[in-house]
């Protein structure tokens, strides 16, 4: 075997990129960036509670009724918004998008059935994840 076969022997200027690249790919890839939600930069990602009939505090219960209205919104929109034209009356008395409080007005029945069954079937496993949270502090804090 000559020198110029061993990788090691006289190192060429690009086989130190190669190594430099490399090690910068190893370096990147142990690190794993945050999921993405799907929702705007500015909503703060929510941490479920630790059990699932346990409440939220209010900052985590806030924040994670504005990331499943935003889901609601993308998949449940067009009837439950007073303001979009395809909204129906009675998707409007079961919950309205646009009110302030849009959670208040669904009973823990309704969390617990048509809401969640619906909304669920069009959700990843990490937006599933956070319904079950919401429904969970929402069931939770209706029977105190």
């Amino acid at each position: 075997m000559g020198p110029q076969d061993s990788i090691l022997a006289k190192p060429r200027p690009g086989r130190l990129f190669i190594w430099a690249g490399a090690a910068l790919l190893l370096a990147a890839c142990s690190h794993r960036p945050a999921p993405p939600t799907g929702l705007p930069a500015s909503l703060p990602a929510a941490s479920p509670p630790s059990s699932a009939n346990a409440a939220a505090a209010p900052a985590d219960t806030l924040a994670l009724r504005a990331q499943i209205r935003g889901l609601a919104k993308t998949h449940c929109g067009t009837c439950h918004q007073a303001t979009l034209a395809t909204a129906k009356p009675a998707a409007l008395a079961i919950y309205n998008l646009d009110a302030e409080d849009w959670s208040s007005t669904l009973t823990a029945a309704r969390l617990e059935g048509g809401f969640t069954r619906r909304l669920n079937a069009r959700l990843n496993e990490r937006d599933r994840e956070l319904l079950r949270a919401f429904v969970g502090n929402e069931v939770a804090l209706r029977r105190k």
